[in-house]
């Protein structure tokens, strides 16, 4: 694999670059934070899936659209023993993550495995729809649904939390 090296400011112009293109494509404007944010999810995803090992999955089918579990998407392994949780937070340029978010997302494991939180918390009122998935289904994933169930069983949980902050 060949090494490019980039400056702060090239890698922030490809972020940049690449987030807006595909709000465009997706047909959400490249000034709406949402649009921003969705558009960043689609990226992060296609990335984690293109470079994390055992992950096979749609982008869409990963995608999740409501803000009330505070995870952006979640992927599960082939092999049905790991599970991966993503946070994807797209943040204009020079403004600092809130730590608290941080904090909050990375101590949803507790939240996670009551399963009666997971349905409390499942779809209705995220920004994209009414569905937790991009493609609308109004189910909330499974891999968050059988959360405590597949830690019981023996299942990693890796938490990604990736932000342009």
């Amino acid at each position: 694999m060949k090494v490019k090296r980039v400056s702060a400011r090239g890698f922030w112009t490809t972020v940049s670059r690449e987030v807006k293109r595909r709000a465009k494509a997706s047909g959400r404007e490249a000034g709406n934070g949402a649009g921003l944010d969705y558009a960043f999810q689609q990226w992060i995803a296609e990335l984690i899936l293109a470079t994390e090992p055992g992950f096979s999955a749609q982008q869409v089918d990963v995608m999740l659209c409501s803000g009330h579990q505070k995870s952006d998407l979640v992927f599960e392994d082939r092999a049905g023993s790991r599970l991966l949780i993503v946070q994807a937070k797209y943040q204009p340029r020079r403004r600092a993550i809130v730590e608290s978010q941080v904090s909050d997302f990375f101590n949803r494991h507790e939240k996670y495995v009551n399963r009666d939180w997971v349905l409390s918390h499942g779809p209705g009122s995220g920004p994209f729809g009414s569905g937790t998935v991009a493609s609308g289904s109004g189910a909330v994933p499974d891999e968050l649904l059988d959360y405590g169930e597949k830690i019981d069983s023996g299942y990693s949980v890796a938490y990604y939390f990736v932000s342009t902050g």
